[in-house]
């Protein structure tokens, strides 16, 4: 058995959501010891063991019961369901033995659990955020917003046998098909954008500065109306020097948009003067730029898509009657 997916969170965001996390793994205390051999104990009827413990550290499993001849170590018969120990002290009255998961092994599952969970609850493709300058301020494969959903949601299954509404509590602000709606349902209805979803901000231009001087000041802050085409501009600084308003301004720049050799590979704006006013851009735009200092190979990316922004809002019907 095998899947191509990943887990979308990691057991750091979900201890972010919370920090005693480690306090809820289901571990079992076994009570019932008596001796079979020697220092070899047994305690009958203990359930599955994947995990032995003793005063919370792991003990060591072995392959049958005639290799438990060290201290610490143990054998589960899965066929009569006993779990033996060898222990120089009466596990009974001197330790603490727990059976259970590895801990790891629990915060995995979870994990697991809870990125198929939200998969399913946003009904909508997930990708990945990878490549140069691709992912957000996180740095993170994915969108914060299902990293996030998806730690509570793991953290909600592991609390939750112990403490139900506390995994309420923290599951229902990430996912709740009531009101107020869960971030989850925002995301599966439109009203939070993921990375890679057309949005209001991208079909009017999304400024992204890549390349940008230290001693620069200005920046582009505003673009101004509807692409023609969808297309990732680059608007260049060809000469540098102060944008200020009441003098003439010395900066020139130049504009670069895809053909059909590749992105950002042809000139459509060249030498042109940045006023500080809406100057072209191309493609239907228009850009401004703030006054302030601009240096020769200075450039921003501006995200523009054609077309009329997703919504994925659901569709609804209403009956009409005439009266």
């Amino acid at each position: 058995m095998s899947t191509y997916l990943e887990t979308i969170c990691t057991q750091e965001d979900m201890q972010s959501i919370l920090p005693s996390l480690g306090e809820y793994n289901r571990n079992t205390v076994l009570t019932t010891w008596s001796i079979y051999s020697g220092n070899v104990y047994k305690s009958p009827s203990s359930g599955r063991v994947d995990m032995l413990y003793r005063d919370g550290n792991e003990l060591t499993s072995v392959v049958n019961l005639a290799a438990v001849d060290s201290d610490g170590e143990y054998f589960y018969d899965s066929a009569k369901d006993i779990v033996y120990l060898y222990s120089s002290a009466n596990p009974s009255t001197n330790h603490t033995i727990e059976t259970g998961k590895d801990f790891t092994d629990t915060v995995t599952e979870a994990r697991n659990r809870s990125s198929e969970i939200v998969r399913s609850m946003v009904a909508k493709p997930i990708y990945k955020r990878k490549g140069v300058g691709y992912q957000g301020e996180t740095t993170r494969n994915y969108d914060e917003v299902l990293i996030l959903s998806a730690a509570a949601i793991a953290v909600s299954l592991m609390v939750r046998p112990f403490d139900m509404e506390m995994a309420n509590e923290i599951e229902e602000k990430y996912n709740n098909e009531g009101d107020p709606p869960g971030i989850l349902q925002l995301v599966r209805d439109g009203l939070i954008k993921l990375h890679h979803e057309f949005s209001a901000d991208r079909s009017q231009g999304l400024i992204i500065p890549v390349n940008v001087d230290s001693s620069t000041t200005g920046s582009v802050v505003d673009i101004s109306g509807s692409p023609s085409r969808t297309d990732m501009l680059r608007i260049q600084i060809t000469t540098g020097g102060t944008l200020a308003y009441g003098t003439a301004s010395p900066v020139r720049y130049k504009v670069l948009a895809s053909d059909d050799t590749g992105v950002q590979t042809t000139t459509i704006v060249e030498n042109e003067i940045m006023t500080g006013g809406y100057d072209t851009l191309g493609m239907g735009l228009k850009f401004k730029a703030s006054q302030g200092v601009f240096t020769s190979g200075d450039y921003w990316f501006v995200d523009a898509v054609s077309g009329i922004p997703e919504t994925q809002n659901p569709i609804r019907t209403s009956t009409a009657r005439r009266y």
